[in-house]
């Protein structure tokens, strides 16, 4: 073996400093100074620790607003169930005026343009409509056709006010009437009107603004001649005359009640 190398042999590296114990007793002690700086994460008794703000020291304020919603103080609190109960309530109260509104304004067009319902006090129509049916008169025919003959229709009383009346068109204007024997003429032409059951029809005495009614009779230009189809009972053209044709307010289409009498006119 060489003498030199015996002499002089290889010194070994130089040990590094032990710093690995002093390194981690002082990230400890940094660990154990920030964990009691930082909030407890347990909620104050009462409230619910899943609805505070997660403890993110590390982050952005920023981001914690964008991942996690705003702080638990500065939310919306919910309403109290009373408060609610009265909100639901008054806006059912709303609904409702405003449903009632809507079907008195159809209701209201319905029976000025289209349809009305009337209740029948009397017998004079008997027995095509009897004492207490109720009977549908629709204004839709006339706003774009005349009166024809046989139609019933229902009018505004001339010797009443706010009187509504049902009776039977007879004859319209120009026509000539006439009654013999009990029969009705019109224009020459004895009438075959089943719907009177065989009830005669004679001239009636008129106290009505002493008028006067002589046979034959011709109705005047914008009347309607009319009549009852019980014709022993009914206060008609052969009492009061002919009737404006702009007094008829609706064609009679239908008896709805009460059912026993229900049927197509």
């Amino acid at each position: 073996m060489d003498q030199s190398n015996q002499d002089n042999p290889i010194p070994p590296f130089p040990a590094e400093p032990d710093s690995t114990h002093h390194t981690s007793d002082a990230n400890t002690a940094k660990l154990q100074q920030a964990l009691l700086q930082e909030e407890p994460i347990l909620s104050e008794p009462g409230q619910d620790p899943l609805q505070e703000e997660p403890i993110l020291p590390n982050l952005p304020a920023s981001y914690r607003r964008k991942t996690y919603g705003a702080p638990a103080h500065a939310r919306p609190q919910h309403e109290a169930k009373p408060e609610r109960m009265k909100k639901a309530y008054l806006r059912f109260l709303i609904e409702i005026g405003i449903a009632v509104v809507i079907a008195l304004v159809l209701t209201g067009l319905l029976k000025t343009f289209v349809a009305q319902p009337y209740q029948v006090p009397t017998g004079s129509m008997e027995s095509t409509i009897m004492i207490g049916d109720t009977i549908i008169a629709e204004k839709i025919t006339y706003a774009f056709n005349p009166v024809q003959r046989g139609d019933i229709v229902v009018f505004m009383d001339k010797t009443q006010t706010d009187r509504i009346l049902v009776k039977r068109v007879i004859a319209l204007a120009g026509d000539v009437v006439d009654l013999r024997n009990g029969s009705v003429i019109v224009n020459g032409v004895a009438l075959d009107e089943p719907y009177t059951h065989g009830r005669a029809s004679y001239p009636l005495t008129s106290t009505y603004l002493n008028m006067t009614i002589e046979f034959p009779y011709t109705v005047p230009a914008g009347s309607i001649w009319v009549m009852g189809d019980n014709r022993t009972h009914s206060a008609d053209s052969r009492y009061f005359g002919p009737i404006l044709e702009d007094s008829v307010l609706g064609r009679v289409i239908v008896v709805i009640w009460p059912p026993s009498d229900m049927s197509l006119l």
